[in-house]
Formats: structure tokens, sequence, C-alpha cells
């Protein structure tokens, strides 16, 4: 069993969980403030006794207190309202002058181009902060690259939740990344500013764009040359979403990220083609010295991402202690590589991707050994093939709980896949190496693009091949935040059993179990009714859900079920989903409903909630007149010139009106059922 270095994982722990609370519970009060205090109390323990401190209870939870306060200010201070040059104190509801630097280019979409930018200047005042920007596709389009400074005219506005319930939460993964205003322009309404600094972000960028348009020059196909550059590049923007789904489903998806595996790969391959330096003086040094700064290099040019980051990081920390004599464990490198990134990055403790690539190296650090031992093959082959065994599964038992979680799928070929995958991807990450440098020298040897076309195409058809298999598959996994916390205690408590052979750690076992089903129970005995109308563009939907369906109701039979629905079933954990035609009227908890669409016709019922569909040709104030509705909710469905002419009306005779292009979704909670009227 690797060793853990207590201290280290308790101050980790500290720091996570100072992060954590300063984002769940964020105070008004900065609290750096507590700091000096933490630091005296420290001094003054290390002056009375510094040679019992590692004993002293004392400081043990002042060291704590200390960096949990560090965790909880690192994260306070991505809060706009603490920092005072963030440009959301310095504008107003209306459109402003700003000054923009392009940081990040990210996925365009059919109609704009986005990207982060930081916000320099509003007016005349300087300001700092960082908004996403979506520029509009027009025949001139302006090339934008990172680095590039604009001027721009324009209405900063909040980034809206989602409209419903499921939904993916666009709002708060874009403001773990510090990002809570958005601002959409024209072509006509930005200005280009001449701008000769450069970043390494910037430089990394340039290379990027550089090696692609090298790479649309050669004879490789479109779905091949994407997974180059996502291999290579970290640049996935150009893979179809068909394809991307198939690596997902085959439960591959890992290897189109840029990550540990793949630093790894190009470590070992630059560490060989440097090896006959190492018979030269102080070769071996230069050696691990060119390694580190080529693997950042590639960690600039892969974009940075947190799974690449503390890969690089780690073995940074490697070649340090190799340079000061002092081996260490690789679990204590990587607790002290997520201290440090969590130091220079607190957000990243939110982000998918650093949450998986450290659970799955410390599940291999940790278990891959124990699971090793359980068979010992004789030859090369089997051993090869046993390791990769090993290692997928105990990296997949790290992840699964939290990949259900965020994905709500598990892939049953993941193990297959990798058997497959992994001996051929050293293969094609350094052939995909070669290419990129043979395509940007403008060297296109047939034969070995053909050979390398070949090799991704079989890749491909593979993928697409495993993610056909519908039965090894498992969708519509619904888990809790608390469900899955619990898993991992039962998978904690096994592999602590499995290692130290204490009986008390059954009963953690036995915890996280008698915890999951007591989670799924409450859910059960505490679910309500619930009737939701929602926003969908030119479409009339409608759900009841009950304590173990959702009953879609639609204006049309031949309507596919839409995605946010089938979404909301699975974060609800419900069994079953039926659809039915949309009556025109039903009752809710007593109250009558009509529906009116675009044949304007309704019976009278008075003291109703009206439903606007499909833009229906209606005397508004007649009808209010006739009926006296409770509310008037209008949908997706309607015109906007429609919205804004009943808004008004219902105004002028006080009924409330509720748009669900404003607000989203309109969501009553009764335990009620739908009857349709005789």
């Amino acid at each position: 069993m690797q060793y853990f270095n207590v201290p280290l994982m308790r101050l980790c722990i500290a720091l996570a969980m100072g992060i954590l609370c300063a984002y769940l519970h964020p105070l008004t009060f900065p609290v750096l403030n507590l700091l000096p205090l933490l630091v005296i109390g420290l001094l003054g323990l290390w002056l009375r006794d510094k040679r019992r401190l590692e004993t002293s209870l004392a400081f043990t939870f002042l060291s704590t207190a200390l960096v949990f306060v560090v965790g909880y200010h690192l994260q306070q201070q991505q809060q706009p309202r603490f920092q005072p040059k963030h440009f959301s104190h310095f504008f107003n509801e209306k459109p402003e002058i700003l000054q923009l630097t392009i940081r990040e280019v990210v996925k365009p979409s059919k109609y704009q181009e986005n990207f982060i930018a930081e916000i320099n200047q509003v007016g005349q005042n300087p300001t700092r902060g960082l908004v996403l920007l979506h520029l509009k596709r027009t025949e001139s389009s302006l090339l934008i690259s990172v680095d590039k400074r604009l001027w721009a005219y324009g209405y900063l506005k909040p980034i809206a939740p989602p409209k419903n319930p499921g939904n993916f939460n666009f709002q708060k993964y874009m403001a773990f990344q510090d990002v809570y205003y958005e601002l959409t322009i024209a072509r006509e309404d930005c200005t280009p500013i001449q701008n000769k600094t450069k970043t390494l972000k910037g430089w990394a960028d340039w290379v990027r764009r550089y090696v692609s348009k090298k790479l649309v020059n050669t004879p490789l196909k479109a779905p091949e040359r994407a997974i180059v550059k996502a291999l290579i590049l970290g640049d996935r923007r150009d893979i179809e979403k068909p394809l991307y789904e198939a690596y997902a489903a085959a439960g591959a998806v890992h290897i189109l990220a840029v990550s540990g595996l793949h630093v790894g790969i190009v470590m070992l391959l630059f560490q060989r083609v440097l090896s006959p330096l190492a018979r030269t003086p102080r070769g071996k040094i230069f050696i691990k010295i060119t390694t580190v700064l080529f693997l950042w290099g590639f960690a600039f040019i892969a974009g940075l991402s947190p799974s690449v980051v503390r890969a690089v990081t780690m073995f940074s920390f490697i070649t340090f202690a190799a340079f000061t004599n002092r081996p260490t464990q690789a679990m204590n490198l990587l607790f002290l590589s997520f201290f440090f990134l969590l130091l220079f990055k607190p957000n990243w403790l939110f982000q998918v991707g650093f949450q998986m690539s450290f659970l799955a190296v410390f599940f291999i650090v940790w278990m891959q050994p124990k699971l090793s031992a359980l068979y010992r093959p004789r030859y090369w082959v089997p051993k090869k093939i046993w390791d990769i065994v090993t290692v997928t599964l105990s990296a997949q038992l790290g992840v699964a709980p939290l990949s259900i979680f965020y994905f709500h799928q598990f892939p049953g070929l993941f193990l297959v896949t990798n058997l497959v995958v992994l001996p051929l991807l050293s293969i094609i990450i350094s052939c995909g190496i070669l290419f990129v440098a043979m395509a940007a020298l403008n060297l296109r040897p047939h034969w070995f693009i053909n050979s390398y076309q070949f090799l991704l195409e079989w890749l491909n058809g593979f993928m697409d091949w495993a993610a056909k298999q519908n039965g090894f598959l498992f969708q519509g996994i619904s888990l809790s935040l608390g469900e899955m916390l619990l898993m991992y205690c039962s998978i904690i408590s096994i592999s602590l059993w499995w290692h130290r052979k204490q009986r008390h750690w059954i009963f953690g076992v036995l915890g996280g179990i008698v915890g999951f089903l007591g989670i799924r129970f409450y859910q059960k005995a505490t679910a309500i009714e619930s009737l939701i109308v929602y926003q969908q563009s030119k479409v009339t939907t409608m759900a009841q859900v009950t304590k173990n369906t959702v009953y879609v109701f639609t204006k049309d039979s031949s309507i596919v079920v839409p995605k946010i629905i089938k979404d909301y079933q699975v974060s609800e954990n419900k069994k079953h989903l039926k659809k039915n035609l949309m009556p025109e009227a039903f009752t809710f908890d007593g109250i009558p409903f009509l529906i009116i669409d675009s044949l304007g016709v309704y019976p009278p019922k008075k003291n109703a909630v009206i439903l606007l569909c499909n833009s229906p040709k209606v005397h508004l104030e007649r009808l209010i007149n006739e009926i006296q509705p409770m509310e008037i909710i209008a949908d997706g469905s309607n015109y906007a010139s429609y919205l804004k002419r009943w808004k008004s009306t219902c105004a002028q005779h006080q009924i409330p009106f509720y748009s669900t292009w404003e607000k989203g979704a309109r969501i009553w909670t009764k335990p009620i059922s739908i009857k349709k009227n005789p």
C-alpha cells in the first residue's frame, strides 16, 4: 500500500473544504482578516516548543484552520463583489463602449463565434473580469485569436439560468470559470486594436492555428484530422457530435482529452529521443530539465486543461525530488500537485476534468498494486495485458460514481475498449506528433499519411462498433450527490478493509449501503406531483410528474418526446415516461386550466389559468372580461410581438402574466392528477 503523508492529506482536504464552503456559503466580509490571528497563534506555538509541533493538537488545529481560511479567501476573491475593479461595478443597464482582450477561443455555433474575453475598460474606467463574447457571423467575419484587442459597443447581461428543470446549468458551468456575464455583438459593433503584446497562451494559440491550417492541406480526412487535433493539440472543436458520442458510449472518451496518459506517452517518447545524451557529462540532468520544459510547452499548446496540468505538475515534482535526492511516493506527489494547483486555480475544484483526473490517478496508485498482486503472469504479453486490466479497473473504480453522477450512463465495454485501444495509443500519438511536425514543414509522404489514415479509420470504426452494442451501454442512471458520496464511502471502506484487514471498515461499507438505500426510500416517500409548462421554441409541451412516471402532453402525437423531458426524467429518477395528447381543459388542485391554441376557441371557465400557445388570434381584453383569469401564461410557441402586446394588456387589467420566454418553465407542485373534462 502506498504511504500516505497524513499532514499533507489533511491540508489538501482543508484547502478543498475552504474553497467549497466559500462557494456554498459566501460571506459578505473578507475572511483574510482572520489570517493574522492564525499566523500569530502558529508562531507562538513554534516559539514555545518547536520540537513537539507535529504531535501538538493546537498546531494541527491552527494549521488546518489557516489552510481552510486561505482556501475560503481564494474562492471568495473569485466573486465580483470582492473585486473593486470588476467591470460589473461600472456599467448600467444600457449599451457601453468596452475594450476587450480575447483570452480563449471556444466552440462556435451555427450563427455566431464564441470567445472568453477580458474587459479592460468600460467607458473611461479601467476594469478587469471575464465575459462570454458572442460575435455574430457575417460574410466578412473578423479573424479573432487569443490576445486580440477590440473596441466593442454592446449591452452586458448576466448569463441566464436554465429555463427548464433538468437542463444543463450553463450559468453555473461558466461561473466555475469566473465568467458571469455575456455580450452579443455584430461585426459592425467592434473595431480591432493593434496589439503587439503576446502572452504564452497567445503563442500557444498561434501554434495551434498554424498547425491546424497545415493539417487542412493534408490528404487526411476530416474525422481523422479532428482526432489528431484532439490528441496532439487538445482541440476537440472539430469532432462531430456522433463520433464524440461513439467514443463516450465505448468508454474511451478519456483518450480524446489530453491527460496524464498522453503526457506519459509524450514524456517517454521525448526521453527515448534524448537517451543518447545520457552518456555525456550532465546528460541525465539535461534530459530531465529539457523534458520538463518540453512537457510544459506541450501543456500550453494543448490548452492547459486541468488533467494535463496535473500530470505535468506531478512530473515536475518528481524531477525536483530527483535533483534533491529525496525520492517520494507517487501518492504524496499527487496530493502535492492537488494542493498547489488549487492555490493557483481554486475553481478547478469544481471542474469535471480536474475531479476525474485526480480520482483516476488516486485509485490507480492506491489499488493497482493490490489488484496486480492477485495474478502474476510469467510471460511478457500476458503481463502487459494484465497491467492494462488492473490499471483500467482501478481507474474505473475511482471515476465510475462521478461519471454516472454527471453523465447518467456507464459503458459496459470499457475494459474491452481499453484493452484494444491503449496498446495502440502510443503508436497513434507518436505517429501523430510526427505527422503534425511533417505537416508544419509541408512534408507529405503519401505512404505515411495513408498508413496513418488507415489506423485512425480503424480506431474510429472500432469505437463506432463498440458504441452500437446497446446491451452494454447502461443509460438513464440517476444518481444524486448524496448517493454518489455514499458510493465512494463504500468503495473506500472496502479498499481499506482489503489493505488493512480491519473489521471496523466493514461497518463503513454497510453504512454506505444503508445510507444509499435510505436516500432512495426518502426520495420516494417525499415525492410530490407537479405540473410543468416547458419553454420550447415553436412547440407547446407540458408534463405531469407523479411518483414514478412523467406524463408528457403535446398538441401532436407524432412529436418526439423532447430531450429536455428525458433529462428531467433521469435527474428526478422517474422510471416511466408516457406521452399523451394535450387536453383543452383540465383541473389542477381544484383550479381550472384552459389551453387556447391558434384556433382561438375556448370554453367559458371562470377564474381559470390560461395557457396561450401557437399565437392564438384572440381579443385578450374580451377574454379577460369573460373568464377573469387567475393568471395568463404564454409559452415559447407564440410570436414575440404577441407576447409584448399581451404583457401590456395584462398589466392594464392587473392580471398576472407569465412568459416562459422570459422566466423559463412554469411549475406547480401539488398532489393532483390531470383529468380531461367531458
